[in-house]
């Protein structure tokens, strides 16, 4: 039968609503089923699996198809925005530095860039060999980590999708020194003793699944420790870790239990001891609880923590011997996407000694338009000026309670500007070319 024929020829209306209902009826079935699986509903066995890959299916075509065509990059749509620094004070000289991963659109990759603030200058390049770790070039280089021989460490993801897969050792002239496949994400902060702390996700059945009634695709995040050549010296579930210090309620009773129940994002430890922790201990920062809290490995103890004001929180650091500050992005988290609170993101400040917690910076985060709902870094200078990251809109900013010092946007192009990929600031600590410290005390 010609196409022609079959197309001329008359549908019985009943039919056809017949069809349609029935086409309806199943759309909803399906869409509900999905629905649930996604919110961590009782899960549907193989079925499930089928239906969410099915699901994903057009946003796996969608990626493939940008990377093909190098659209999908991490851009922002800005123009009139001038490339590098903007300074506000002519008569201040910052001679500090920025670590950033940035993509260079002329080798279609990541590289990571020194940058001085006083002037802009590029001082040094490193550009990883991404295809040796059989990755796409488009795949991030997260949170680089610099060293004072001149080594960087550093965890990959985001080539289309969300998979983070390596943790990587370059050395100064980018040639890999180890890498480990152990799917880091988010922080890399380094201990007291040159030691790196980086958030991961374990794949391996644990005692989590026995505990938990939401099958096995739940992100079973750990704290993970790593020796400078690269060896794995300690891992834990920060979901055991809970459960273990008496927090069932917080990880399950508290919204819906899905698969991303914690989202760690920081594992910072401590660099000395004061009368509220010891050196070793680690502030680790759940976003998806609004929860931060100091964890000793020593003992596998929880030994402070506090829940909110800050909201869906990253880059919790040591202030003082007493203090602690916290990047509040306070958001809202819903099915249609994240919600400022109050229209700008927040500084926090928590007093061990007197159990209280300030925001000092608010009107300066407001009328600076920070808002980064699902990245940002913090760093408090020791004369009350603050670094900050603000990586969802691509600025890199100092400034005072006043307003800004500087700001630094990379463009990429006329129309855009590029993310940060969780930018460093660094000060000189010793005469070699790579003396430089995030430590600023």
């Amino acid at each position: 039968m010609k196409w022609s024929k079959l197309l001329d020829k008359k549908i019985n209306v009943r039919y056809f609503l017949l069809l349609m209902i029935c086409f309806v009826g199943l759309s909803v079935l399906l869409l509900g089923a999905l629905r649930h699986q996604y919110l961590g509903g009782k899960k549907m066995g193989k079925w499930g699996y089928y239906l969410k890959n099915i699901a994903e299916y057009p946003a796996l075509v969608y990626h493939s198809l940008n990377l093909i065509l190098g659209y999908d990059l991490p851009l922002i749509n800005k123009k009139y925005v001038p490339n590098g620094f903007t300074y506000f004070y002519k008569q201040f000289t910052d001679t500090g530095f920025i670590l950033e991963s940035v993509y260079d659109k002329n080798i279609q990759q990541y590289i990571i860039k020194l940058i001085a603030v006083e002037n802009g200058q590029t001082i040094y390049t490193w550009t990883p060999l991404l295809a040796t770790l059989h990755l796409s070039k488009k795949s991030q280089v997260v949170h680089p980590h610099l060293s004072k021989d001149g080594t960087v460490v550093f965890s990959t993801g985001w080539d289309g999708g969300e998979t983070f897969e390596y943790i990587v050792k370059i050395d100064s002239l980018s040639k890999l020194v180890w890498s480990k496949r152990i799917l880091p994400h988010h922080s890399i902060e380094t201990d007291a003793e040159g030691n790196i702390w980086v958030p991961t996700v374990i794949k391996e059945q644990n005692i989590v699944y026995t505990q938990l009634p939401i099958g096995k695709n739940i992100q079973n995040e750990a704290i993970t420790q790593i020796s400078i050549d690269g060896k794995i010296l300690f891992q834990k579930s920060v979901l055991q870790i809970l459960l273990e210090n008496g927090y069932s309620a917080l990880l399950l009773g508290i919204g819906i239990v899905d698969e991303d129940l914690a989202h760690l994002n920081e594992v910072r430890p401590a660099l000395y001891s004061s009368p509220y922790w010891q050196k070793g201990d680690l502030l680790i920062s759940l976003r998806h609880k609004s929860t931060v809290f100091l964890y000793r490995p020593s003992t596998n103890k929880i030994t402070w923590l506090q829940t909110g004001p800050w909201m869906n929180q990253h880059c919790p650091d040591f202030l003082d011997s007493n203090k602690i500050s916290v990047f509040g992005n306070d958001i809202i988290r819903g099915e249609g996407g994240d919600y400022l609170l109050h229209g700008s993101n927040d500084i926090y400040i928590h007093d061990f000694a007197t159990h209280t917690t300030i925001t000092p910076y608010s009107n300066m985060m407001r009328e600076l338009g920070v808002r980064t709902p699902t990245q940002g870094r913090l760093k408090i200078f020791p004369n009350g000026d603050v670094f900050i990251d603000e990586s969802d809109s691509g600025r890199t900013i100092r400034a005072n309670k006043n307003g800004p010092i500087w700001i630094f946007e990379n463009r990429y192009d006329k129309n855009h500007i590029a993310l940060t990929i969780w930018n460093r600031y660094l000060v000189k600590n010793g005469d070699c070319k790579f003396c430089l410290t995030e430590n600023l005390k």
